[in-house]
């Protein structure tokens, strides 16, 4: 739930990727989810491939593809 390089389970929000994301436990505050849920829809083919087995570990970290760079308005 709080962003960063460090995880703290009892920090954590479990979130679906089927059919249409969303989060089942925790919280994140509506930009996180947002950003979260575009990253699941960037990601879903790869997420979907992982879980079931069809690529490793490796594989999912070569094929993940980060969020865009959030352009700002002047």
């Amino acid at each position: 739930m709080t962003s960063g390089d460090q995880i703290d389970i009892v920090d954590t929000a479990v979130v679906v990727v089927r059919p249409t994301p969303c989060v089942i436990a925790g919280q994140l505050s509506p930009a996180g989810a947002q950003a979260v849920f575009r990253w699941i829809s960037l990601n879903t083919d790869a997420l979907v491939a992982y879980w079931e087995g069809q690529i490793d570990t490796t594989d999912l970290c070569q094929v993940l593809k980060p969020l865009p760079a959030q352009q700002t308005m002047p």
